[in-house]
């Protein structure tokens, strides 16, 4: 395994470990289309919560998702609440994961 699918996986894990330790429920990992993907799927409350996990050693997380990948994530959230036929409100948040902390930017992606 190359160091960057292993600091991948090391940034979901703490994400994950983050979201649970403020009372998320996780629904799934790695939930894959056709040209997109989303990191986690979790509940907080009643309200589903699509997470992109970044590694970043900078400041710049919100910078780092550009117009394609916008794009990409609002559509495997579009098929998920189809293919899932979920009604509950979502919101997708950014979480940066880096070597000291997990900085948490709710709601990054205007739907």
């Amino acid at each position: 395994m190359n160091s960057k699918v292993s600091l991948g996986r090391a940034a979901e894990q703490r994400a994950a470990d983050y979201l649970l330790n403020l009372g998320y429920t996780i629904i799934t990992r790695n939930y894959q289309i056709r040209g997109g993907e989303i990191d986690l799927i979790a509940l907080d409350e009643d309200e589903l919560v699509f997470v992109e996990v970044r590694w970043r050693t900078d400041d710049l997380a919100e910078e780092s998702i550009g117009s394609k990948k916008a794009d990409a994530l609002r559509r495997t959230i579009q098929t998920y609440l189809t293919t899932m036929d979920e009604t509950r409100s979502y919101r997708c948040d950014l979480i940066t994961a880096s070597p000291k902390e997990c900085r948490h930017h709710r709601d990054f992606l205007s739907s």
